[in-house]
């Protein structure tokens, strides 16, 4: 079932609506896991209630265990900002206010070990680069085709990747023709990923990562350049670039299911294969003796 609200909040100028999804077992008194869904540019907290059949059919199925989703109306095209003026702060409405109501509202684990973040495109920017900076909140974040920007540097980021920045469509601090690039920088991923490398390393944060190979917003570029700027820091996550797949369209909801199975997944243990486990085994002393070769032998990108 869904359940709307809202929220008062010193982090935005009115009262924030919200929607949350409850499953069966939450009705028969279970403490369930929580899941934060941050919804894309131009949505809100309905665009949670618009996927409620799916998640009926996950919770059925098995492919999702049975959890508390909530999303918030953020701003439509608010990017998740932290505004410098202090007139809207929806990074810290999230960490804070968000996540304190909703435990404080429904019977939902307190625990970083059972607490999700995910999201989709402005809302996949959003959950990378909160749980990015905040690795002790999450056992786990799932970005689908987020707006990442390719580059470290502002300015290198080309019109490929930024031409559907225009007046009105975001901040004008981080979409506009004048936007302040140290703000930028802050607020992409990557460079939390580079500044917060050992906490998300020591976190053991799950980092689910997904990208349409033919999205009309170039944001493929973006995820790729993510992928890479943690499998250099070490960083363990899983990435997908989907063939033939779009920013929309029919390819969503298999990509959804895949990043929710994920999320799952993160909440139980890790299941270790005995064939692999063996073959670790046969070749561990020939291991030993190259790391005194190629200290990059102790490199590791899964969490056993």
């Amino acid at each position: 079932r869904i359940e709307e609200g809202e929220i008062e909040t010193d982090c935005a100028p009115d009262r924030v609506a919200y929607a949350v999804v409850l499953p069966e077992a939450y009705d028969e008194g279970e403490v369930l896991p929580l899941c934060l869904f941050l919804h894309g540019g131009t949505g809100s907290h309905h665009d949670l209630i618009g996927l409620s059949s799916l998640f009926e059919a996950w919770f059925s199925s098995g492919l999702l265990p049975q959890m508390v989703v909530a999303c918030a109306s953020t701003g439509p095209l608010d990017y998740y900002l932290d505004f410098p003026d202090g007139s809207k702060r929806w990074e810290t409405f999230i960490i804070t206010d968000f996540l304190a109501h909703l435990r404080e509202r429904f019977s939902v684990e307190i625990l970083p070990s059972a607490t999700l973040i995910v999201g989709m495109s402005m809302g996949g920017m959003g959950a990378l680069k909160i749980a990015l900076a905040h690795p002790e909140l999450f056992n786990a974040v799932a970005a689908l085709e987020p707006t990442v920007e390719p580059s470290l540097d502002t300015a290198a980021t080309t019109p490929r990747n930024r031409f559907f920045f225009y007046p009105g469509n975001g901040p004008g601090i981080l979409t506009g023709p004048d936007r302040d690039p140290a703000l930028v920088a802050a607020n992409n991923p990557a460079n939390r990923a580079v500044a917060n490398a050992a906490s998300i390393r020591d976190s053991g944060l799950a980092i689910y990562i997904d990208a349409a190979e033919n999205d009309a917003l170039n944001l493929m570029d973006g995820a790729e350049f993510l992928h890479r700027v943690l499998w250099d820091l070490d960083i363990s996550h899983e990435y997908h670039l989907v063939l033939g797949a779009d920013h929309v369209g029919a390819s969503v909801v298999p990509r959804l299911s895949e990043a929710f199975a994920f999320l799952g997944d993160s909440l139980g243990s890790p299941r270790l294969d005995p064939v692999a486990l063996g073959l670790r085994a046969e070749l561990e002393t020939l291991r030993e003796q190259a790391v005194a070769l190629d200290p990059s032998m102790k490199r590791r990108f899964r969490r056993f």
